[in-house]
């Protein structure tokens, strides 16, 4: 018993003397974390206002919900949001719900499940949006996967935020991808043509007013 209560006098002793370490290098962590996220966000900031000029060209409106209703009576409806954005995403990767729950306790899959996630956008005023994802789906056959979106405006300081994905890199990145994929097609082609056949309408417009 006495070599007990001594082992937890010696274990106290080193909790004791190794608390106030602890706590002040997590205290300077927090302080270095803050000026981090500070920093995070304010080279966001000025990478958007950047890119802001081309932003038009690279958006596109996301999905916002599919086969959803608010109650029996509704009928179901797909919708898409009424802003553009850029998908601020890994390559490879889309927006939209993602499926949770696919998996039963046996590690076998599931026929049913409910949809979670959350996907950022970049939009084409150079605001930040994210769409949160809540719905259920199922592999019955005759069954519907009906799911909606909530929207909310963030800002650089929330994206950067611990715990928020994508990174400010990848988000650079992503931007950087797409502007470069932009910029590598065929949009001056396009706008040649529609510029030649403006002229050939003029024209023949023209001779038809004589």
């Amino acid at each position: 018993m006495t070599e007990t209560i001594e082992t937890i006098e010696t274990t106290v002793a080193q909790i004791a003397a190794a608390v106030p370490s602890v706590a002040a290098a997590h205290e300077e962590y927090l302080a270095a974390r803050k000026v981090e996220q500070a920093a995070e966000a304010e080279l966001l900031r000025s990478v958007i206002v950047l890119a802001k000029p081309a932003l038009r060209a690279i958006s596109t409106r996301p999905q916002t919900c599919s086969d959803w209703r608010e109650d029996e009576y509704d009928e179901r409806r797909t919708e898409r949001a009424s802003w553009a954005g850029l998908y601020l995403a890994g390559e490879g990767s889309r927006p939209g719900p993602e499926r949770e729950g696919r998996r039963g306790p046996s590690g076998h899959d599931t026929t049913d499940g409910t949809y979670g996630g959350t996907d950022l956008f970049l939009c084409a005023d150079g605001e930040l949006r994210s769409l949160s994802y809540e719905g259920t789906w199922s592999n019955w056959q005759g069954s519907y996967s009906p799911w909606r979106s909530t929207e909310v405006w963030e800002t650089p300081e929330t994206v950067v935020g611990d715990g928020w994905a994508p990174s400010v890199a990848e988000i650079v990145g992503a931007l950087a991808q797409a502007l470069q994929k932009e910029a590598d097609g065929k949009r001056p082609e396009r706008s040649k043509a529609a510029r030649e056949r403006a002229a050939k309408l003029s024209a023949l417009a023209a001779l038809l007013q004589l």
